[in-house]
């Protein structure tokens, strides 16, 4: 009887470790990607971003692209032009950089965005609201 509680209890944590280690297998890396503030004259396809979560001076989300190789890269351009309402907002753009290559897959990338070169004033409590194409609900950051 011991020895079948034993058995039970070592296959039981085996699968459980087998579970893990597959789960892992299936995270999507996550990339960083520096944001700036430009004129944005050229603007790709919108992308499907999803799984929004801000985390004090960085915004991580989901976003894919149709039609992308896995080299294309991304990248975060935030409008120069503010509005002047309090907190202000600007309007930001998540980019596709292409990489030459001909591909037509769906890539999504986890990226994690640095928001401060996109604050208001680069000084704690400064606030603005970040208006992201693509995303229905606008961004409040608080730089911190």
């Amino acid at each position: 009887m011991k020895n079948k509680l034993l058995m039970m209890a070592g296959l039981f944590l085996l699968a459980c470790g087998t579970k893990k280690a597959a789960d892992a297998g299936d995270a999507t890396k996550l990339v960083q990607v520096e944001s700036q503030i430009t004129e944005v004259k050229d603007v790709d396809a919108p992308a499907s971003i999803d799984n929004i979560k801000r985390r004090g001076n960085y915004l991580l989300m989901d976003v894919t692209f149709a039609g992308s190789c896995p080299e294309d890269s991304l990248g975060v351009y935030g409008s120069p032009v503010l509005t002047k309402s309090m907190p202000p907002q600007r309007t930001v753009y998540v980019s596709r950089i292409r990489s030459g290559h001909s591909c037509n897959e769906f890539i999504t990338k986890r990226i994690r965005v640095d928001l401060r070169p996109l604050a208001y004033k680069q000084e704690p409590g400064s606030e603005i609201i970040l208006n992201i194409n693509g995303v229905q609900e606008p961004v409040k950051y608080v730089y911190e």
